[in-house]
């Protein structure tokens, strides 16, 4: 990497999003389009996951991690916004989630069956 290009990203911080702002339902859509496939999007709360979390022996450490980004990062307003910072960092723009899973689609990834439990 050039030195040049590298010393003017020092000390800067970059906000890294999409180009639009998406929910996770609406990502649950798009990914059913992508995968032709019915997917049923349940919001479970953040205590419930939390539990769900604990139960399945996920560390602590991780499990307050998870926590604290849902509950002071992506609950805040301010940080729900959109930049253009890959455009900024990269000089393209960033892919839009739509073009996201219609790549991952085409890869097969998503075409794996995964057990379900009740």
């Amino acid at each position: 990497m050039n030195f040049f290009i590298a010393n003017a990203h020092n000390g800067q911080t970059y906000e890294i999003t999409g180009p639009r702002a998406i929910t996770f339902r609406a990502a649950v859509r798009e990914i059913e389009a992508a995968t032709g496939k019915s997917i049923v999007y349940r919001a479970v709360s953040l205590q419930d996951y939390k539990a769900s979390m604990e139960a399945a022996g996920l560390p602590g450490d991780y499990v307050w991690l998870i926590d604290y980004l849902f509950r002071e990062v992506l609950s805040v307003p301010a940080n729900q916004d959109v930049t253009r910072d890959v455009e900024r960092v990269l000089g393209c723009r960033a892919t839009d989630f739509t073009a996201y899973a219609q790549k991952t689609a085409a890869s097969g990834i998503w075409g794996e069956t995964v057990p379900q439990s009740v």
